[in-house]
């Protein structure tokens, strides 16, 4: 039987499940647990060699169960935690943990656009729809140029589930240098 993937890479599980296409029950499921570290007051972040570990575990889990049972995967779909930041390097290697969306550190950041720019925070509220809270990337972008020097690039957490993996890339038919995919260069 065809089926459908969903996986949604949480902030405290990556969990999968597959569902036949008239969605009327579950064909498998799986999860792992990803743990939130918390290094400093108001920091949260994760692993995302871990994360990605827990992922692999979860697919191929829920890989066992669906061909044991005779099923083809034909779509799958992902959900992440919004708001979540990681550094890369030049080889689209991870530089440090991810900053999640519950990481706090950039809270000097946003009170600044809200306070002494508010203006410009404004601005960026009324295109963007997102509240200036020290969760939003732009605010953690800021703080990381204030307190780090390194030169990186950064992406989402799908997008380094699928820089990965080549075999998911090509699955998902993915361009090799990702330039819809969440990347934003911090400096030139």
């Amino acid at each position: 039987m065809n089926c459908f993937v969903g996986v949604d890479v949480g902030t405290t599980n990556v969990k999968a499940l597959a569902l036949p296409p008239d969605l009327s029950r579950v064909l498998a499921h799986t999860s792992a647990p990803v743990e939130t570290l918390h290094p400093k007051p108001g920091y949260a972040e994760q692993d995302p060699v871990a994360v990605w570990s827990a992922f692999r575990t979860v697919m191929a889990d829920l890989n066992r169960q669906l061909t044991s049972a005779g099923h083809t995967v034909t779509h799958v779909a992902f959900s992440t935690a919004m708001h979540s930041l990681l550094a890369m390097d030049a080889r689209g290697e991870p530089m440090s943990n991810a900053i999640i969306w519950s990481d706090n550190r950039s809270e000097a950041e946003a009170a600044n656009l809200r306070t002494t720019h508010a203006d410009l925070g404004n601005a960026i509220y009324q295109q963007t729809g997102t509240p200036i809270h020290p969760m939003i990337p732009l605010c953690k972008l800021a703080w990381l140029r204030q307190h780090d020097e390194r030169e990186y690039s950064f992406v989402d957490a799908t997008s380094f589930r699928v820089m990965r993996d080549r075999r998911l890339r090509e699955a998902l038919a993915f361009d090799d240098d990702f330039s819809a995919a969440g990347f934003v260069q911090l400096r030139e």
